[in-house]
């Protein structure tokens, strides 16, 4: 029998188990297309267990595939429009306008959607049938759909504050807000001051013995393939893990169960976790000292990372540590941002919508040859990171910030800079008598030195005599710089009106990748498609203007013709 039907239940995650699950969505929803004259034959099942409000997601879309190859499917049934989106008003609205052109009606088990009809009824009269156009065949309940859709992106957003910012809160004290990595298990915690459990992580003993292993082979400085192979001769095995199909309702096989490589012993080495500490974008890559016990000491850490990394307790860092890379004298950037595809996630896919991949190929000559890309199920879209970015400064090139916003914006930096300005002054004053403190306390644990006899208290000595004269650099170095006048200022101010003036150079010119992003978000009413910049078709903010001269040029404004003609001047 030919399908007729679709039922659409979702859930956010595998443990939403009373009240909306997905066999109560499933259930209910059969029903009504049972009472409505459909038979179980005809009924096809779409489950999806993701969060409503990712905007695309695999199973729903594979679902609008079908029902738009498949010119029978009438329905899709729901449980309520919650179920169907949590991405907002907008979003429903597109759903709900993609179906109407295949000719797809929604019904939902709430009774909230209420079916379309003709408001020009009875306008045919004993001329003929009724008229009808598409703004005259609308929903009664369209106010309530859209309602009931803002209503579910609020209470999304609602749960999520109530989850994400305790997490966020736990994270940057050193608890556990994720799964455990090799090596540790979550465990909770009752803390005595609050009542409440917190989680943390413990060591497991069998995975802790091939780590503590693997760091003391490599400050001995073994070949990383013999470590491998003698780590894994006793029985070492990355973590197993179940793998779900894409509805994520049936466990379809195993992954992980693998032996140590170089590379993922070189991952394991690098982790800061197993030294005790945090690392990561709810801490905005600053290192944290965590609440669990650490699985190799700090200078087995250190000695084990030498060649590339070092952690290092600093004054200037807001959790008093510090990450540095040893090679460049820097703070390591923890986060995944590569400089070369600094666009990658400011830019989504023209076809799947989804943010660009950046990668480089080689060429005869070896030559790399980095590019912005994307082929998630369907055809290659691509383009080279040079010619994406002489594309994007041709666009910023023809922008400005609108007049009120750009006098509002250069008033409020010269605010802002003069207050810099006197809280600097005032940090360089007492940097200079932090240095004198911190001279003092090295020349004492230099004459401490002299006097001990046992090697451990002396290691110890020397390393808190090394974290105080890299103190003493770092904060030499901010004493240097010049103390700053009003004047000083008024010059910088002539640097701000040319970058309101020249908004490629502002854009492109961003070193920060999260002062491009709120660039980007300042500029672009929307996260802009590879086609959108190539053909100039850009949504950009209220704030934003296109130069004259540009407007004149690039864009040929037509007006539209309406039923009757224009008015001429």
């Amino acid at each position: 029998m030919t399908i007729r039907v679709l039922i659409y239940p979702r859930i956010s995650t595998t443990k939403q188990t009373q009240g909306e699950s997905v066999e109560d969505q499933i259930k209910a929803c059969t029903q009504l297309a049972k009472k409505e004259g459909y038979s179980t034959n005809e009924i096809k099942i779409y489950r999806e267990t993701g969060s409503g409000r990712n905007e695309h997601r695999p199973v729903f879309e594979k679902m609008i595939d079908y029902a738009r190859e498949t010119s029978k499917i009438e329905r899709i049934y729901i449980w309520d429009i919650d179920r169907l989106t949590r991405a907002g008003a907008g979003h429903y609205l597109r759903i709900t306008k993609e179906l109407d052109k295949i000719g797809v009606e929604l019904v939902d088990v709430a009774g909230v959607i209420q079916r379309k009809r003709n408001s020009l009824e009875g306008t045919g009269g004993a001329f003929g049938k009724d008229f009808e156009y598409d703004w005259s065949n609308a929903s009664p309940s369209e106010g309530a759909e859209i309602q009931k859709a803002h209503e579910a992106e609020n209470e999304a957003r609602k749960i999520l504050l109530r989850t994400i910012k305790p997490q966020i809160g736990n994270i940057q004290k050193g608890y556990e807000a994720r799964g455990a990595n090799y090596g540790f298990r979550n465990s909770k915690i009752r803390i005595e001051e609050t009542g409440k459990k917190k989680t943390i992580r413990e060591i497991v003993p069998t995975e802790a013995q091939f780590l503590r292993e693997m760091y003391e082979l490599t400050v001995r400085a073994v070949d990383p393939l013999k470590i491998c192979e003698r780590l894994n001769r006793k029985g070492f095995k990355t973590r197993e893990r179940n793998k779900w199909n894409k509805e994520h309702i049936r466990i379809i096989g195993k992954t992980g169960g693998n032996k140590l490589t170089p590379r993922r012993m070189w991952e394991l080495i690098e982790s800061v976790s197993y030294a005790g500490f945090k690392c990561e974008k709810w801490t905005w890559g600053h290192l944290v000292k965590a609440q669990h016990a650490h699985i190799v000491p700090l200078d087995l850490w250190n000695k084990a990372n030498q060649q590339k990394y070092k952690i290092i307790k600093s004054s200037t860092s807001p959790s008093g540590w510090q990450l540095l890379n040893v090679k460049k004298g820097k703070k390591r950037l923890y986060m995944k941002e590569n400089p070369e595809y600094r666009f990658k996630k400011l830019i989504r896919c023209s076809e799947c919508q989804k943010p660009l991949k950046g990668s480089a190929s080689k060429g005869k000559s070896g030559k790399r040859f980095p590019a912005y890309h994307c082929s998630r199920g369907h055809k290659r879209v691509s383009m080279g990171g040079k010619e994406l970015e002489s594309l994007l400064k041709k666009r910023l090139s023809g922008m400005i910030f609108a007049p009120p916003f750009a006098n509002l914006l250069e008033l409020g930096i010269k605010e802002l800079w003069l207050m810099q300005l006197r809280t600097l002054n005032q940090e360089l004053i007492n940097s200079g008598e932090q240095i004198n403190e911190l001279r003092e306390k090295a020349k004492t644990i230099s004459n401490k030195i002299d006097l001990l006899s046992n090697p451990d208290l002396i290691k110890q000595k020397e390393l808190d005599y090394e974290d105080i004269v890299n103190e003493i650099k770092t904060l030499e170095g901010e004493r240097n710089k010049k103390e700053y006048t009003e004047k000083d200022v008024i010059k910088i101010m002539k640097y701000v009106r040319h970058f309101v003036e020249h908004l490629d150079e502002l854009v492109l010119g961003a070193d920060d990748q999260a002062l491009l992003q709120g660039f980007w978000e300042l500029i672009f009413e929307e996260t802009p498609t590879l086609e959108a910049i190539k053909s100039g078709t850009l949504k950009i903010s209220p704030v934003i203007q296109l130069k004259e001269t540009f407007e004149k040029n690039e864009n040929a404004l037509v007006a539209p013709r309406g039923i009757e003609p224009l008015l001429q001047e």
